[in-house]
């Protein structure tokens, strides 16, 4: 039986906020083939706390490795425990500073933005420091684009200052968040656009309750993000609010319940009454509020993913979003759902891992007709559900239906290979442009991917290829992009 801060964790806090500190108290999201390794070890039950809440831990996953466990391991997760392990030194410094960088250029930078940290503009430059203390830690990152979409050619992306309270870490920045198990997007939260500036908080450790009525919940994380979007909006100085429970009941199951919501701004009510009607769900116009009343945009909705009682390595994994509220609960849902198996390849010396994943980003996807120009908009926040001309949430944006193909090869060394074709219609409904698409367009997308571990760091290159179909203009066109990237100790 685990209890809240064992001898494993206790030692977890010391290496992470001691004097011989891990860099850096977050695993980011981005790196695909750490994220890999990360949920074979949890399908293998060697990390026992959930894994779809990104940024991660990284003292809840210390504490995991600590164990003994490569005796009881496959030999495709004995290398991912090793991968996992090598990553963890590499973050782990002889000092609680740490300095690192990152260059990279796009011919074409990805519209269609996945887990994976691909470069947003033509050319990126970006440095950092980072420094953990015994309880406070800060990142300063600044980074150069060329070309930027938004005109911001300098960036604090990534820059945060924390503070640990008890099993808590309270903060303030600009972080990357992935909510859900998705490979190609996250509907209600993902790294499709730039980082929201927030304050936020996040339990470390994912200890479970002790009182009975609670432990079935098993190991369980809480996050909540407190955000300012940008100035220039029809609503300026929207506020964002977010707030996920993620949990996993049995070692096969983790379960992540979500709420995000835009509110407050230039022109309309942000006291603390309306932030609890917001909470509450008392914002139907209507019923409980009036139009000048209304408390915000809101969606919530539910995650999990299921590794199925089989023998053969499969998972079921989903995200249903709702873009309304019914009875209480979430209502007018948009959908992710996905299959994925994993195994290991004697021949090729590597672990391999494929997804089979379908979204579709239009309210009431399973009715006909299907409601169009209504997800991620909002009738009082005219520029939707987006930060800096970007969804905040499926990187298709509103009335989008993708299904896509993925698979990857990671082997011992560290390398990994990986390839993604995906079918996708972009704003179906077509009365209204979209940031992808001025009317409706039909597209297969194919992308390569490979990424090399070096000594201080990891360079990743990759290639793909759009065949586009206007409907609208009845014109095709072949779009290549190729992209490079290297980051690592300075």
């Amino acid at each position: 039986m685990r209890v809240p801060l064992t001898l494993a964790r206790l030692s977890a806090v010391t290496a992470l906020l001691g004097s011989s500190a891990l860099a850096g108290p977050w695993i980011d999201p981005g790196n695909a083939a750490l994220r890999n390794d990360i949920q074979s070890l949890a399908d293998a039950g060697v990390i026992d706390g959930p894994v779809t809440t990104w940024p991660l831990a990284w003292g809840d996953i210390v504490a995991d490795l600590s164990a003994d466990v490569v005796e009881d391991l496959g030999p495709g997760e004995r290398q991912a425990l090793l991968r996992l392990r090598r990553a963890e030194r590499l973050a782990t410094g002889s000092s609680n500073y740490r300095r690192y960088g990152r260059i990279g250029a796009a011919s074409r930078p990805q519209d269609l933005r996945t887990f994976e940290d691909t470069p947003r503009e033509g050319v990126e430059a970006r440095a950092a420091v980072e420094w953990t203390g015994l309880r406070f830690s800060y990142r300063l990152q600044a980074t150069a684009v060329s070309g930027a979409d938004d005109g911001r050619n300098w960036r604090a992306d990534g820059s945060y200052a924390g503070v640990a309270l008890g099993n808590y870490m309270v903060s303030i920045g600009q972080l990357e968040r992935w909510w859900g198990p998705g490979h190609h997007g996250s509907l209600i939260l993902g790294t499709n656009s730039r980082p929201i500036p927030a304050v936020a908080i996040r339990r470390n450790f994912s200890d479970p309750f002790q009182t009975r009525w609670l432990r079935w919940m098993g190991p369980w994380t809480v996050s909540g993000l407190w955000g300012q979007l940008e100035g220039g909006r029809t609503v300026p100085d929207a506020r964002f609010f977010g707030l996920r429970l993620n949990f996993r009941p049995t070692p096969d199951l983790e379960i992540g319940l979500s709420r995000t919501a835009q509110w407050c701004g230039e022109g309309r009510p942000c006291d603390a009454g309306t932030f609890t009607d917001l909470l509450l769900g008392q914002d139907n116009r209507g019923e409980n509020v009036t139009l000048d009343n209304e408390p915000g945009n809101q969606l919530a909705g539910v995650d999990w993913r299921w590794r199925l009682p089989l023998t053969t390595p499969l998972a079921w994994y989903g995200q249903l979003i709702g873009e309304d509220e019914a009875g209480g609960l979430p209502s007018r849902m948009i959908a992710q759902l996905g299959l994925e198996s994993w195994g290991y390849s004697q021949r090729l010396n590597g672990t391999w891992r494929a997804h089979l994943e379908f979204a579709d980003t239009a309210a009431e996807f399973y009715k006909d007709p299907v409601r169009y120009d209504y997800a991620y908009e909002h009738f009082i926040y005219k520029d939707g559900y987006r930060f800096r001309g970007r969804s905040i949430g499926h990187s298709m944006d509103n009335d989008g239906r993708m299904i896509g193909f993925g698979a990857s090869l990671d082997t011992a060394e560290g390398d990994q290979w990986r390839g993604l074709v995906r079918i996708v219609d972009l704003n179906r409904g077509g009365s209204r442009p979209n940031p992808l698409a001025a009317g409706t367009l039909d597209l297969v997308n194919v992308e390569l991917g490979y990424t090399r571990p070096m000594v201080r760091g990891r360079l990743d290159f990759g290639v793909g290829v759009d065949f586009v179909e206007d409907r609208v203009a009845n014109t095709d066109e072949t779009d290549l992009r190729a992209h490079v990237s290297w980051q690592g100790e300075l």
